[in-house]
C-alpha cells in the first residue's frame, strides 16, 4: 500500500482524520491511527450486526476486556477499510474466533448477506 500524499492531504484539511498518521493509499484504502480508528471501531459493529463472522455469538461494543461478549475488530488485509474488515470474538472471551486461521472454513454470518 502506498499512500495518495493529495487525497490524504485534503482529507486532513477537511478534518476527516484526527490522527496526523492516518491516511489513504493510492487504491484507494484507510490506514488509520488513534482517535480516527477508534471512531470507526463501531461502524464494524454495525455492519455485523453485532455478531462474530466466525461463530455468530452476539457481542457488545462496550464489553470491557474479558467479558464473554467482547468483540474484537478483525483486519484480514492491510488496511482498515470497513468495507474490509471483519468482528469477531475477542481472544481474551475464551473462544478462538479472533485467531483463526484455517484456510477454506465456512463463516456462520456472511458479511454481504447481513
Amino acid at each position: 500500500m502506498k499512500e495518495d500524499f493529495g487525497v490524504t492531504q485534503r482529507l486532513h484539511e477537511a478534518k476527516f482524520f484526527e490522527d496526523h498518521r492516518s491516511w489513504v493509499s493510492l487504491d484507494g484504502h484507510l490506514k488509520l491511527f488513534g482517535a480516527d480508528k477508534s471512531k470507526r471501531r463501531i461502524l464494524v459493529f454495525k455492519k455485523h450486526k453485532n455478531r462474530c463472522v466466525v461463530c455468530g455469538h452476539k457481542l457488545d461494543p462496550d464489553a470491557p476486556d474479558f467479558h464473554p461478549n467482547r468483540g474484537a475488530w478483525h483486519h484480514p488485509g492491510p488496511c482498515d477499510c470497513i468495507s474490509c474488515s471483519e468482528l469477531r470474538c475477542d481472544t481474551t472471551t475464551g473462544r478462538k474466533c479472533h485467531a483463526h486461521r484455517t484456510p477454506g472454513f465456512e463463516r456462520v454470518a456472511n458479511a454481504e448477506s447481513n
